[in-house]
């Protein structure tokens, strides 16, 4: 059973690990982020990461070269020795003023669902990046073809259920155009929108998902700058602060 305690709510083992240290999240999206972050930071350069979890997206990031400083609301089960955390509650209004400097890239990744005011985070988001910096932000598609699937059958969406709300701390439910209003809200420009990690493993599965998400976006219109992928399981922005 998963400890749904409002520190470690977050920190289910999905059976996923990089080295040892557990990944909590959706299978591939670690990989995909990484890819996205080595395609716009210098290697080298420093990434403050917030909701660090466990370790395993800081130990990716600093086996890729670079400077990594975590950050968790809670750091009981922090795995990276080498890689210095800070205890941090994101709800709090005023927790920039713990970050020591704004970084150049910082990533928060399946953090904003947990959060009781996101358009908020956003604006704390644009206090602890440098002008022309990037933020790397991933949240629950809920309007992948599982999703809406699910909305029509229970009027629940994907990794949203009453469930849930105590199993992993999800109470903030954010489809890509609300993120994108509020990171635009808060300074920042959107590069670009991206769909990635898996939503199943069954071939089975897979195949039904793919082709009711081609029926789904053969009915969508295409947007700038969006690039979809047939399972859709995360949405994870690419946003600039402008000098």
């Amino acid at each position: 059973m998963v400890d749904a305690s409002p520190k470690i709510a977050h920190k289910a083992d999905l059976g996923r690990y990089y080295k040892g240290i557990p990944i909590h999240a959706a299978t591939g999206l670690h990989e995909a982020v990484a890819d996205l972050i080595a395609a716009h930071c210098t290697k080298g350069s420093s990434i403050l990461e917030l909701g660090a979890g466990s370790g395993a997206m800081a130990a990716r990031l600093f086996d890729m070269g670079y400077s990594v400083h975590a950050v968790d609301i809670d750091a009981s089960t922090w795995a990276c020795p080498h890689i210095p955390v800070q205890e941090l509650d994101l709800n709090k209004e005023d927790w920039p003023l713990a970050i020591s400097q704004p970084f150049p890239c910082v990533l928060a990744m399946e953090v904003v669902e947990h959060l009781e005011n996101p358009k908020g985070f956003f604006r704390n988001l644009f206090k602890v990046v440098r002008p022309d910096g990037l933020c790397v932000v991933t949240t629950p598609n809920v309007l992948n073809a599982r999703s809406l699937s699910r909305f029509l059958k229970k009027g629940q969406f994907y990794c949203f259920s009453p469930e849930l709300y105590f199993k992993t701390g999800h109470i903030s439910i954010l489809p890509y155009w609300l993120l994108h209003l509020f990171a635009q809200d808060a300074g920042f420009q959107v590069l670009e929108t991206h769909f990635v990690g898996r939503l199943y493993s069954r071939p089975l599965s897979i195949l039904k998902n793919r082709l009711l998400s081609y029926w789904l976006r053969s009915m969508r219109p295409r947007e700038k700058d969006m690039f979809f992928r047939d399972d859709e399981a995360i949405c994870c922005l690419i946003l600039r602060k402008n000098a």
